[in-house]
C-alpha cells in the first residue's frame, strides 16, 4: 500500500474577519490537499442549521505536478483591515501564496 500524506484544513469566515466580530453563516474550510500539490474550498450547500453538507470546489491553487507539498492553511487578518487572508506554503517551490477574503474595490 502506498504512503498518502494526509490533508490539513483551516476554517475560514469570508467578509469581516472572526476575531473582529460574530461570524454569520456557515464556514467555509480550507484544505491543503497534502502532496497532491494543490488547496481547495469546501462550502456550505446551505445555510439551514439542519444540513451540514459541503460542496468541494475546483483547486483555488494549484502548485504544479502531483508530489508538490502545499503545507497547512493559516488564516488571519494579517493586514488589520478586518478582513480574512488564507496563507498557504508551497514547499516543494519554496514559495508563499496569500489569499484575502476581501469584498472586491
Amino acid at each position: 500500500m502506498d504512503s498518502v500524506a494526509k490533508g490539513i484544513y483551516a476554517v475560514l469566515y469570508t467578509g469581516r474577519s472572526y476575531s473582529s466580530c460574530s461570524p454569520e453563516g456557515k464556514p467555509l474550510f480550507v484544505l491543503s490537499g497534502a502532496d497532491d500539490g494543490r488547496a481547495y474550498i469546501l462550502e456550505a450547500d446551505s445555510q439551514d442549521p439542519e444540513d451540514w453538507s459541503y460542496t468541494l470546489s475546483e483547486p483555488f491553487l494549484d502548485g504544479g505536478e502531483e508530489g508538490n507539498i502545499i503545507g497547512n492553511p493559516t488564516v488571519a487578518d494579517l493586514d488589520g483591515d478586518g478582513y480574512t487572508e488564507v496563507v498557504m506554503s508551497l514547499w516543494t517551490q519554496g514559495a508563499v501564496a496569500v489569499f484575502s477574503f476581501s469584498p472586491e474595490s
